[in-house]
């Protein structure tokens, strides 16, 4: 008979922990992920000598569309597990009420659960003892900030379960690992805010460090500026909620389209949306013009199944304009000593916006300028009808405006008596 000991149940000692505690200065000044961090921290426990096959990092966010996240590490895993975004309506919140992370979030304590017997007003515990654990221990993160949810999950699926030392052992690495998680998960929010607020580049360069007034250049770049048709009777008309709705629903339309083919969002001014596609050497102008004459039309035809699937209660449909421009730009940081926001300035997102304005007049959803158009492959070109020259305010002589051909003809019939 092979008689198997147990560890000694004692608090970790300085010998058992030495270890550990020669991987975590290593750990402070690497700008290893969340992921990554994750699974050496799993690797180290597993020397510690821990029954563990499954610990989890559980956090609350600071974002728009994001509720929070989660990082899974099982044994045998390979690889860095990969951080699980979580969002806001996705049910997220019914299972968050009947977790062991909201009574951890109330108690401010650990949980310990053994799973020798049913838990069926917490649903995850019977899915893991369903799977064979044996036990879970749930450990808050000691973050200097304690108003959102943190903590790490523990799963033991050795018969028996955790001995007392072990789970005194994994609220001792919890406290220790913290910091090192708080790091990361303030870098993660900060990130992803300024991702949020300014756009992935102008967040990007704000977090390195170009945050002073006046920080910026030049660039080329294609300008898309897009306006909503009727916003003051949809004002005048509508309730609140759905006032609000229904802009976000475009504002969505448009965002969408235009930042999945490398667009990038600018601006929200009022109903108003200014965008950018950077021309670079990787990015020439006639494929920048490309991705943004593509972006319009995905975002024309989202707006054209939503209308034809829901209509204000006034009857008022969603409509906009697009107006599409290119050429030499400056971007940077812009506003009063105490207030400055990322913008993008220069003749094309001046002529952008005057173009926009003359879709309304001439009865089509998107215009574009000669120079745009010209950059855009011979089929495309094929598709665009002459609106004819213009004058645009502010801009010296005329410019050559060009409409998709399908647009064009619906505006030469809507006028024909």
């Amino acid at each position: 008979m092979v008689v198997t000991r147990r560890p000694r149940e004692r608090p970790m000692s300085e010998e058992r922990l030495g270890g550990l505690a020669a991987w975590l200065p290593g750990q402070i000044a690497r700008a290893e992920a969340l992921g990554g961090l994750h699974r050496s921290f799993c690797a180290e426990l597993q020397l510690l000598g821990l029954p563990l096959c499954r610990v989890a990092v559980l956090l609350e966010a600071l974002h728009a569309e994001i509720s929070g996240a989660r990082v899974v590490w099982s044994r045998g895993d390979v690889g860095e597990p990969p951080v699980e975004q979580l969002h806001h309506d996705t049910g997220d919140m019914d299972t968050y009420r009947d977790s062991p992370l909201k009574i951890v979030d109330d108690t401010g304590a650990p949980f310990r659960a053994r799973l020798d017997r049913a838990w069926p007003e917490l649903p995850l515990l019977a899915e893991l003892r369903a799977a064979g654990g044996t036990d879970y221990l749930i450990v808050p993160l000691t973050f200097s900030d304690r108003k959102r949810s943190a903590a790490v999950s523990y799963l033991c699926d050795r018969p028996g379960g955790f001995t007392e030392a072990e789970v005194r052992d994994l609220v001792t690495v919890t406290a220790l690992i913290s910091p090192l998680i708080e790091v990361r998960v303030m870098r993660w929010i900060a990130t992803s805010l300024l991702e949020t607020y300014l756009g992935a580049k102008a967040g990007a360069d704000v977090f390195s460090g170009r945050v002073r007034r006046g920080d910026g250049g030049t660039m080329d770049a294609v300008i898309w500026y897009s306006d909503l048709r009727g916003f003051t009777a949809l004002v005048e008309t509508l309730p609140t909620r759905r006032l609000l709705h229904l802009i976000n629903r475009y504002f969505d339309f448009v965002s969408d389209a235009a930042m999945a083919r490398g667009g990038e969002v600018v601006q929200h001014v009022g109903d108003a949306v200014l965008i950018y596609f950077r021309i670079e050497p990787e990015v020439p102008a006639a494929v920048a013009c490309a991705r943004a004459f593509d972006g319009a039309e995905q975002a024309l035809r989202q707006v054209a199944n939503y209308n034809a699937g829901e209509v204000t209660p006034a009857g008022t449909r969603l409509q906009f304009g697009i107006g599409l421009d290119l050429g030499g730009v400056t971007h940077g940081n812009v506003g009063s000593r105490g207030r400055l926001s990322f913008n993008v300035v220069g003749p094309p997102v001046n002529r952008a916006a005057r173009i926009e304005s003359l879709t309304k007049a001439v009865g089509v959803p998107l215009l574009m300028s000669g120079s745009f158009a010209a950059q855009l492959e011979p089929s495309a070109r094929a598709r665009l009808a002459s609106h004819g020259h213009h004058v645009l305010k502010g801009v010296d002589g005329t410019v050559e405006l060009f409409g998709r051909r399908q647009d064009h003809r619906k505006a030469a019939s809507a006028a024909a008596p």
